[in-house]
């Protein structure tokens, strides 16, 4: 009522203001352009004042579409590279039929499939968000400052640091390859890398572990091991987090649950892991031990798997 109050004085401001002889056409105009933006802005202060609504993803028995929904609460999707994101963001997409979202617009991803990635990280259109790290720009800072519900996915470091590794030094064409396909191992190269990276898979998990408040953990051997029982459970989270109860599409789960998992050789991965300086090893399980495991087990209940320190 007032809006349309305020629009009939204007209207009438400048019916009488054309009357004038005087009154220049451009500063009419100027004037014009300024009150229609003011009036526009005053009309968006009255719309932000009515409480959204959650968009429901409609249920559709035999259709595993995703959409984009309104989630106005960032979740962040976090893991060190290669502990199986790629993974475990199409799995979450097949069981919400929600698109995820990414603090990184990487084009690769978009054209793989992940339509969210495009969509900004605080648009409030996605389920959750990728993000690996603060470090790799203002709007990672931003993310990981602003988010503390989380979903981390822990893998064995050094599975996780040959996976990257792996996807670092391909040289295949197709991005859906670049996840899946095996690459030969250069050994004096993964050595190179697994020194510069091991401390960063502690400080980056500690820096996530402190700042989510609301926190779900995954290890990926349990995913391996029962990808609809895990999904079930992060959708019970993700029910929590946005507030509602989000429907699970455990056939969509089970049709593509093998997704952008790697096919690597044992063999190859057997020779890259006893290549590792058992010293170095020792400094990173100890780290685990020291950081990570007692604020897992604290936030979680969960104690990180033995088999992490098994190779």
């Amino acid at each position: 009522m007032f809006y349309q109050c305020f629009k009939n004085d204007i209207f009438q401001y400048f019916i009488i203001k054309t009357r004038i002889p005087t009154f220049k056409t451009s500063l009419f105009i100027i004037n014009f352009i300024l009150l229609g933006i003011a009036l526009h802005l005053y009309r968006l202060k009255n719309l932000s004042l009515t409480p959204k609504t959650f968009k429901s993803i409609e249920v559709n028995s035999g259709s595993c579409e995703h959409e984009f929904g309104d989630f106005p609460t960032t979740v962040a999707l976090n893991s060190f590279p290669g502990s199986g994101n790629t993974w475990a963001r199409q799995l979450i997409e097949h069981s919400t039929r929600a698109y995820s979202g990414s603090v990184y617009m990487d084009s690769q991803l978009y054209e793989g499939g992940f339509l969210g990635e495009y969509r900004p990280a605080f648009s409030g259109t996605t389920i959750v968000q990728k993000i690996h790290n603060k470090r790799h720009s203002s709007l990672a800072s931003s993310y990981f400052s602003l988010t503390t519900n989380c979903i981390m996915l822990f893998r064995n470091p050094i599975e996780a640091m040959l996976a990257e590794y792996k996807r670092v030094h391909g040289k295949h064409g197709s991005f859906r390859s670049s996840h899946t396909l095996d690459v030969d191992i250069d050994i004096q190269e993964w050595k190179t890398f697994f020194q510069k990276k091991w401390l960063q898979y502690l400080e980056d998990n500690t820096a996530f572990l402190d700042q989510c408040e609301n926190l779900h953990v995954i290890f990926f051997p349990d995913l391996q091991n029962d990808p609809v029982g895990e999904m079930k459970n992060t959708v019970d989270f993700l029910s929590q987090v946005h507030e509602r109860n989000l429907n699970f599409y455990k056939h969509c789960v089970s049709k593509d649950s093998e997704g952008f998992k790697r096919k690597s050789n044992q063999d190859k991965n057997a020779k890259a892991y006893a290549a590792i300086a058992n010293s170095h090893k020792a400094s990173l399980y100890a780290g685990m031990q020291k950081d990570l495991e007692p604020r897992i087990l604290k936030k979680t209940g969960k104690n990180i798997p033995k088999s992490f320190y098994d190779l």
